[in-house]
């Protein structure tokens, strides 16, 4: 029989893979007060380290419907769903961006959403 620890520092391997994307997402958010060409390069970090914890968190994601079933029919239909939903996702924001953007310019928007409050 095997036991597994489980406590506080050890949550397991899901758990620190969410905290490494969660952490990249904030960074990739957060602009420090640095010169144009350390903006830029923290940029290049960021996004690096997002796309890093994306592909760890995806990878195993897309490899469990093996492990679900063995039916091949099964298993493309447990796939199907949610690649539909994520591309009907994309679709919407691609489809979107440029219409809200006009509409945030064209209504002065834009001033009241990035107005800093002193």
């Amino acid at each position: 029989m095997i036991i597994q620890k489980r406590d506080l520092v050890s949550l397991g391997p899901i758990f620190n893979r969410r905290i490494f994307a969660a952490v990249a997402t904030v960074a990739c958010f957060i602009s420090p007060d640095l010169s144009h060409t350390g903006k830029l390069i923290y940029a290049y970090i960021t996004y690096i380290a997002w796309g890093t914890s994306f592909a760890i968190m995806d990878i195993p994601y897309w490899s469990l419907s093996a492990t679900i079933t063995q039916d091949v029919k099964e298993r493309n239909k447990v796939v199907a769903f949610p690649r539909t939903i994520a591309a009907v996702g994309s679709l919407f924001a691609s489809l979107l961006t440029l219409p809200l953007k006009l509409i945030i310019l064209e209504t002065g928007l834009c001033l009241v959403l990035f107005m800093r409050v002193s």
